[in-house]
């Protein structure tokens, strides 16, 4: 596994406890998004999900954790996170689930699959997934605070690489 941070607009803070995240968890303040099953029909890095936490929203978001893994045997999937990304086009929007069955509060925060970025932003952490499925626990070390923007890429070994992602966060 490749990792690399570098921090721009994200604030990195010391690790949130279990107890926290469960906390968050039962007020109804967790939530998550499924990429699902998708296919790169070509090798080259492709801007594949847009995390927006509106400037209007009240609340930071926390990454929490992020599911990663490649449906293609043999294959390889590397996952980027870039910062502050110029947008062109949102792309299509992602509904994100309330952890908490049958809470009824709503994310402040608005995911899109395949969005149109005329520039990436601030490269700050690098996964390579193999055939093996990858579980980074954020659990609070980077925030996204209202107004920010994060990309998140994928670049797949060969064309016809399918992969999937499941990616969580809290707001506070």
């Amino acid at each position: 596994m490749v990792r690399t941070i570098a921090v721009l607009f994200f604030l990195v803070v010391s690790r949130a406890n279990a107890y926290d995240a469960a906390e968050e968890a039962l007020q109804g303040n967790r939530f998550s998004v499924t990429g699902g099953s998708v296919t790169n029909n070509s090798s080259a890095e492709r801007d594949s999900m847009l995390f927006v936490n509106l400037s209007t929203n009240t609340k930071i978001a926390m990454l929490d954790k992020m599911y990663m893994n490649t449906l293609s045997s043999g294959q390889s999937v590397t996952f980027r996170f870039y910062g502050a990304p110029v947008v062109t086009s949102s792309g299509t929007f992602v509904k994100a689930n309330n952890m908490y069955a049958g809470h009824s509060n709503k994310t402040k925060m608005e995911s899109y699959g395949i969005p149109t970025i005329s520039n990436r932003g601030t490269l700050f952490q690098v996964y390579k997934v193999n055939n093996d499925p990858l579980t980074d626990f954020f659990e609070g070390r980077v925030i996204i605070p209202p107004g920010i923007k994060m990309l998140l890429t994928t670049e797949v070994s060969a064309p016809g690489t399918a992969w999937s992602m499941t990616f969580s966060w809290i707001e506070r």
